[in-house]
């Protein structure tokens, strides 16, 4: 029975590895045929799998006999790499208790093993199912999960709660902190966790994915890191829990409703960087002021979208002058210190919420050592005679 899937599979993976021969005028050729090889002739099946082929002779994984108790993934078939697993590839293969993956794939979709007495029996082992430097699952996961050195990615939904149920890492996971060897947080990567407070991102990304923290509500501590130059559409919406935001200055695009449903977001710091803004970014974040620069894409945002709007090179805007002085110096120094103290010893600092709210350099939602350094750093700078503006200092 398989030899003859094994010719099939020989047949479908030669003809799609013809197509990348540099034959003279046959290239081109193939190139215009593309959606036609796509959609026939760049598939087949592999004893038990079924695989799809791509324009750069790659091979997908993307179904598998549903009784299946043992599956060998090859590293190549018939001199096509096998790079990825397909989402659902394996779901619900309901006898499946092993499996070998080569170390050649190197992307692994959504839910590709779900409901599989494999993946219980990883979860069982740990509850961070870690498969070729890929975190593919942390459902199981609970408290605070760092996320060891040596990954490189998360997968898509890894952590999101299955159409919307309960997981424990959607109710009892409260923070992750995730290595700079990780390059790419997945689509979905943590929605939908909803006891998450804390995330500490990794410097090495460059880009916030489609719903990657969605429905996180009690999340309040966030930085997104230098490096981050795109924010997708639902990143951070209906984040409850974040009442205030500093993007960083690598930061050029921000898509539709990033932060839609924020609705305790009261301050969101936009540098020049940005260029490019979406539609309904902060819908229904009724009570929010975009921070940022004269003239710049997020004062014209915030003009047609009727948000309030403050510029930080205006001495009337509060960031900074924690006294309401018109200037910022050591008082406002002064008056930080003695809230973070206090607050740490659980006393009230008897700040207004305003002069929180100028204290927050950073944006984070806290008042902290952080805004203490910016605050020193700023007030020495200007002393020192040299007239840097916020933009410049938080850039550092």
């Amino acid at each position: 029975m398989k030899l003859w899937k094994k010719v099939l599979a020989a047949t479908a993976a030669s003809a799609c590895c013809l197509s990348f021969a540099q034959v003279s005028g046959f290239q081109n050729l193939l190139q215009t045929a593309e959606p036609v090889l796509s959609a026939s002739a760049a598939s087949g099946t592999y004893e038990d799998l079924t695989y799809s082929v791509n324009s750069s002779g790659e091979i997908t994984i993307t179904d598998c006999d549903k009784t299946v108790t043992a599956v060998e993934i090859p590293a190549e078939i018939d001199g096509c790499p096998v790079t990825s697993i397909e989402n659902a590839a394996f779901r619900r293969c309901s006898n499946l208790t092993d499996i070998t993956i080569p170390e050649s794939i190197t992307y692994i979709g959504k839910e590709a093993f779900s409901y599989t007495p494999w993946l219980k029996a990883r979860q069982a082992e740990n509850p961070l199912v870690i498969v070729n430097h890929i975190v593919i699952d942390g459902q199981t996961c609970t408290g605070d999960v760092v996320i060891p050195d040596g990954v490189t990615s998360i997968a898509n939904y890894a952590f999101s709660s299955d159409l919307g149920l309960a997981t424990a890492c959607s109710t009892q996971m409260t923070s992750v902190t995730i290595p700079d060897s990780v390059t790419r947080i997945g689509s979905s990567a943590f929605s939908g966790c909803k006891g998450l407070l804390r995330v500490v991102l990794p410097k090495s990304i460059t880009t916030i994915e489609v719903a990657s923290f969605y429905q996180c509500s009690s999340l309040t501590t966030l930085t997104i890191p230098q490096g981050v130059t795109t924010i997708k559409s639902n990143a951070f919406a209906a984040c409850t829990g974040l009442t205030g935001l500093c993007l960083p200055d690598s930061l050029t695009k921000i898509e539709n409703w990033a932060f839609a449903s924020c609705s305790n977001l009261t301050r969101i710091t936009v540098p020049a960087s940005v260029t490019s803004m979406g539609e309904s970014i902060f819908r229904e974040c009724s009570g929010l002021t975009i921070r940022g620069y004269a003239d710049s894409t997020a004062q014209r945002y915030a003009e047609k979208y009727s948000i309030a709007f403050a510029d930080l090179n205006n001495p009337d805007t509060l960031l900074g002058d924690v006294d309401n002085s018109g200037s910022i110096d050591s008082t406002d120094i002064y008056y930080a210190l003695f809230h973070v103290a206090n607050i740490a010893v659980g006393n009230d600092s008897g700040l207004e919420i305003q002069q929180i709210a100028a204290a927050d350099i950073d944006c984070n939602g806290a008042v902290d050592s952080t805004d203490i350094y910016y605050l020193l750093y700023y007030v020495a700078l200007h002393g020192a005679g040299l007239d840097k503006s916020w933009s410049e200092v938080l850039a550092k």
